[in-house]
């Protein structure tokens, strides 16, 4: 193995090596290996940057490096997108009868929980402002 990495340029010798769980480096077909493909799953979910580290047994500084990588960042968005679009799409969706709730709940004073669910509704889909 030595000998492999003395006969490879200076620069590549210094480059860190980004392995997988079972510690191999190949990447996977999308060019990401397993770590970063969970690093991916992680973030788009909402895990911050710390939790995601901790949780991968990897430096702060590492996720950072990887999140400068436009595959990186592709894989992210796109699994953002999966994870969030249904969801968004269907609470835009729930902001019209929200606002009819809100309608009918100026007519009635005493009908609490209607009034809490349409609010939340809207705080959701940040339209509403608490003050």
């Amino acid at each position: 193995m030595s000998d492999v990495i003395s006969s490879l340029p200076a620069a590549q010798q210094d480059a860190p090596e980004c392995t997988t769980f079972d510690g191999s480096s190949q990447p996977g077909p999308d060019g990401l290996n397993e770590r970063q493909m969970a690093a991916v799953e992680m973030i788009a979910a909402g895990r911050s940057f710390s939790a995601t580290a901790q949780e991968l047994k990897v430096d702060r500084a590492t996720i950072f490096r990887w999140r400068q990588s436009a595959l990186f960042q592709e894989a992210v968005q796109r699994r953002h997108d999966e994870l969030w679009k249904d969801p968004v799409g269907r609470l835009h969706g729930l902001v019209g009868p929200a606002i009819e709730v809100l309608a009918e709940h100026l007519e009635n004073a005493y009908d609490r929980s209607r009034w809490r669910a349409a609010s939340m509704v809207l705080r959701l889909a940040k339209l509403h402002r608490d003050r």
